[in-house]
């Protein structure tokens, strides 16, 4: 398990920017993965499972950049 800090760009650290990052994450990639504010900053949590492998963090790390792209 790991904890990732996200860039600024994804919000302050409130409860309504983390819903709001977990939320496209899940309606435009239908990636599901726990986005918490803590400190002022936004965290994301993964973990790793069996049926998780390097494609679905590879795929998580490309929706991120996307989103940070559009701003």
């Amino acid at each position: 398990m790991a904890a990732l800090r996200l860039p600024e760009r994804f919000g302050a650290g409130t409860q309504e920017a983390a819903r709001g990052v977990h939320d496209a994450l899940w309606d435009a990639h239908r990636i599901e993965v726990p986005v918490t504010p803590y400190g002022g900053r936004l965290w994301l949590r993964i973990s790793a499972q069996v049926y998780n492998g390097l494609p679905e963090y590879q795929r998580l790390a490309e929706a991120l950049l996307s989103m940070a792209a559009e701003g």
